[in-house]
């Protein structure tokens, strides 16, 4: 704390005031963070149609977390041993999933099954986001772009109760492991 009072030029009593604490001011700056990254993922304006603009809103998200990767492993990895810090997280997971619905068109209370495998999803691209970020000179936005809108969709489409024969899908994925392997 003493050091960004020294480096805003503000005394160290004006920092606790407005903040509380070294806790609190760490989680004001994960929700600074966060809503950075809530702001280069909107839609552009030449995104139009619903398919443009997912992909948009997750290829920048690969995009953001490629430029700043030590954000989100730090983001995703403190937020759980901090109360403060896991609020910020879990509320902006409910945006996030918010957000997700809104693309999709859903209502303002969505079913929650749906919720959950969105939920779920969204667990899903935290993933993959690691795995672009140590891996990003060998892996591809467009390809992780693609990869996770294939799972979201697979996903809703089994909230909604449309099913796929699992095990013959899983003998299928299987030859296709075998085959790259």
């Amino acid at each position: 704390m003493d050091d960004i009072c020294a480096r805003a030029n503000v005394a160290h009593g004006l920092l606790s005031y407005h903040f509380g604490g070294k806790r609190q001011i760490f989680a004001a700056a994960v929700q600074r963070a966060w809503d950075d990254l809530i702001a280069y993922q909107r839609p552009l304006e030449t995104e139009v149609t619903i398919v443009e603009r997912f992909r948009g809103h997750l290829s920048r998200h690969f995009d953001y977390f490629g430029e700043y990767p030590e954000r989100f492993k730090l983001m995703t990895r403190v937020g759980h041993a901090d109360e403060f810090v896991s609020e910020v997280l879990r509320g902006a997971r409910r945006n996030a999933v918010k957000e997700i619905e809104a693309f999709l068109g859903c209502s303002e209370s969505s079913p929650p099954v749906l919720t959950a495998a969105i939920s779920g999803w969204a667990g899903f691209v935290d993933t993959m986001t690691l795995e672009y970020i140590d891996h990003s000179a060998t892996l591809n936005i467009d390809d992780i772009t693609d990869m996770c809108t294939q799972v979201l969709v697979a996903s809703v489409r089994s909230a909604g109760g449309s099913r796929i024969d699992a095990a013959l899908e899983l003998e299928a994925l299987s030859q296709v492991a075998r085959q790259s392997g």
